[in-house]
């Protein structure tokens, strides 16, 4: 390989890398940038390289920027109990075969069985418009009104804090526990907990007991954030994620902000099949 040709693979590098994958971040200004400099160091080819690397960052964080993810939370009366789990099998299995679905999981409170949380994912508006129309949708929210106990709870996710991290595999020793973790932020308050979630959100990412972390503020209420975690045991959680440093500082931060017991706020879930 030659020097140029090194320098183009490592420059081409540092586009896609330092291009922050999150909608909430100046990408074009910086694709700019780092194509300029391009310019000064390196062949037309290496540039053209760069930029087609820049295009193809784009195109894939465009594509998940048009994603439309909602998570909701039910509450069920244990007497109907197992004519909702019915319900929703049947909306998971209907939606599977929707064109436009690209998820869509359930889960129950691992301290609640009469709670369940699903986690949605459609590809575009008209998705969603075509998902809502479904038969097995209309039995369900049918059903909803005699079988909830209480409003049911929806997300609907907007900017993911610090950008949208890849799930780690699990092994087989692994004993995944996820989580939802709902931060309510009061007036004056929302910049300094988003401030203080990015940065503590690669910090946790980095934990060999963390399998995924992602942060996100709503569309559906500016003054909430969600946290969807996933940990490789329990004990990665609650002994080691809480003995660090860092985290100590940002639950301290937040139950003072919030004036809530932060485990009063966290809601551990495992996949209902």
């Amino acid at each position: 390989m030659t020097k140029q040709s090194d320098l183009t693979w490592r420059l081409t590098d540092k586009v896609v890398s330092k291009i922050p994958f999150g909608p909430n971040k100046k990408r074009s200004d910086m694709i700019s940038k780092l194509v300029a400099t391009a310019k000064k160091h390196v062949s037309t080819a290496a540039v053209c390289l760069c930029a087609a690397a820049s295009t193809i960052a784009d195109q894939a964080n465009a594509q998940e920027n048009t994603m439309i993810r909602f998570i909701a939370k039910f509450d069920v009366k244990p007497s109907e109990r197992e004519n909702f789990v019915a319900a929703l099998r049947n909306v998971r299995d209907g939606t599977a075969r929707e064109e436009g679905a690209l998820g869509w999981d359930m889960y129950v409170n691992t301290d609640d069985p009469n709670q369940f949380w699903v986690d949605e994912r459609y590809r575009d508006d008209t998705a969603v418009e075509f998902h809502q129309s479904q038969p097995y949708i209309v039995a369900l929210a049918d059903l909803s009104a005699q079988a909830l106990s209480g409003p049911p709870a929806g997300y609907l996710l907007d900017l993911p804090i610090h950008s949208a991290g890849q799930q780690k595999a699990a092994t087989a020793q692994d004993e995944p526990m996820m989580l939802f973790f709902i931060v309510p932020m009061a007036d004056g308050t929302r910049q300094q907990i988003i401030d203080r979630l990015d940065t503590h959100v690669p910090l946790t990412r980095q934990e060999v007991g963390n399998l995924m972390f992602d942060a996100f503020t709503l569309k559906s209420d500016p003054n909430t954030v969600l946290v969807h975690e996933i940990w490789r045991t329990p004990a990665a959680l609650w002994d080691e994620h809480f003995s660090q440093g860092y985290a100590q500082e940002t639950g301290a931060l937040l139950s003072e902000l919030t004036g809530r017991d932060l485990s009063s706020l966290m809601y551990v879930v495992k996949s209902l099949e």
